[in-house]
């Protein structure tokens, strides 16, 4: 299962982690999400992200020039109640699901 976790301004950068929830809270400042590297053994976990709280950017960042989608290393949430999952292939990207 996944492990639930509730985020706020005070808490970023946030150092992701796989098999995680996270609801996050921008309504006090934006939040930046450092994904992890999708080395050792990451293929086919998961991340999921939540923007619960509006008002400022929810950034995921990719680890070095990892990717997410094939192109970007970073993805925002801006509006509130928007949600993401990411799946690692395991070498180089995040795919957004």
């Amino acid at each position: 299962g996944f492990t639930y976790t509730s985020i706020a301004t005070g808490d970023s950068p946030v150092t992701g982690a796989v098999d995680r929830h996270y609801s996050a809270d921008t309504s006090g400042g934006a939040i930046t999400i450092n994904l992890p590297a999708l080395a050792g053994g990451n293929a086919g976990k998961e991340i999921r992200v939540k923007l619960k709280t509006a008002g400022n950017t929810l950034t995921l960042d990719g680890s070095s020039s990892e990717t997410i989608d094939g192109s970007s290393t970073s993805y925002t949430l801006t509006i509130q109640n928007q949600a993401v999952t990411l799946v690692s292939d395991g070498s180089s990207n995040w795919e957004v699901i």
